[in-house]
């Protein structure tokens, strides 16, 4: 039989179960609230870093293409994209990583810390020549780097290019010792046959010009030049110091004339094993108050040799531009300007 404490006892169980069971709903409406907050708060978050990023993207492919067109003088058409994951690393109580990611894009943003760096690649091609696929890449430090020239150049002309380049990159220590920082050089050749059939990726300018110098051994000048593509070949080495401009073309300045014979015989013994009669230097005399011509000193290594403290005046050729035909190398790079 129960007593009026335990009728007592009974109810107020009763009624704290009742009671807990009415604040459970109320904790789980809540939770629901801040699960959904939380969710708008991480979509809006992920929307607003996805547009930023995607603003730059575009701006930096923006770049690239600008980059090729400036280079090769000609569109280049985007090929394709490569979704590429961006990590974001964030401090909030320790460091949480979330990965996002961008569609259309083959950049890649990595946050450590305060420091961030991009590093983006794209496939490519020429605008009209979907078939002539090449890469292009922007580095963290703005750098960029293409591997369009064989697409452009064609297979022989790249290959010209890559030996000139590579020639130019040799002479460039010895150039800036004799001549100084500041001065501007570039290299043309032209090869026999057996030097342009005969060479390989592999296959630097200086060794090409000397299997042409073994190939026209014991011919003469005139013999070589009448077999024309097959025998004939040189190399002429262009020189533009603008500190060095204190030369004219009129007047004797018997001192300016040997400081550059000097120099240009410092630099002989750098050149190719070549024909002495086959290898020029050509130094550039920029037009200046009192002549409406550029000039350059053109003189083949031969001829260099015999040379004492000056050269006549004769020997000094204006550069004029070829509206007939290509243009010589100095105004092509535009030393005269």
């Amino acid at each position: 039989m129960k007593t009026k404490e335990d009728a007592k006892t009974t109810a107020t169980s009763a009624n704290g179960q009742e009671s807990n069971e009415l604040a459970k709903p109320k904790r789980s409406k809540q939770a629901k609230r801040q699960i959904i907050i939380y969710v708008v708060m991480v979509v809006a978050i992920a929307g607003i870093l996805g547009f930023a990023w995607a603003d730059i993207d575009g701006r930096i492919k923006s770049k690239v293409l600008k980059y090729l067109r400036d280079k090769y003088k000609q569109e280049f058409v985007v090929t394709d994209y490569t979704t590429t994951t961006v990590n974001i690393l964030r401090a909030v109580q320790g460091r949480i990583g979330t990965q996002y990611n961008l569609a259309n894009s083959k950049c890649r943003w990595l946050g450590e810390g305060n420091e961030t760096y991009d590093d983006c690649s794209w496939s490519v091609h020429p605008k009209g020549n979907p078939k002539g696929k090449c890469r292009v890449s922007y580095s963290s430090s703005g750098a960029m780097w293409d591997s369009c020239a064989q697409v452009i150049l064609g297979k022989e002309n790249y290959a010209k290019a890559r030996q000139i380049s590579a020639e130019e990159d040799r002479l460039r220590p010895a150039v800036e010792r004799i001549f100084g920082k500041n001065t501007k050089f570039g290299v043309e050749s032209l090869l026999c046959e057996k030097g342009r059939t005969g060479a390989n990726e592999s296959t630097s300018l200086s060794q090409a010009i000397n299997v042409c110098k073994k190939e026209t051994a014991g011919m003469t000048g005139d013999q070589i030049f009448a077999s024309y593509i097959r025998m004939y070949h040189s190399y002429e080495l262009y020189i533009y110091d603008p500190d060095g401009q204190s030369i004219k073309t009129n007047g004797d300045n018997t001192g300016d004339k040997a400081r550059i014979v000097e120099r240009l015989k410092k630099m002989v013994k750098y050149l190719p094993d070549g024909r002495p009669d086959s290898m020029w230097l050509c130094y550039f005399i920029k037009r200046d108050e009192d002549s409406i011509w550029s000039h350059e000193l053109k003189v083949s290594v031969d001829d260099l040799r015999q040379m004492t403290d000056s050269f006549s005046n004769d020997l000094f050729k204006p550069i004029v531009t070829n509206d007939g035909g290509t243009d010589p190398y100095p105004i092509r790079k535009g030393w005269d300007k």
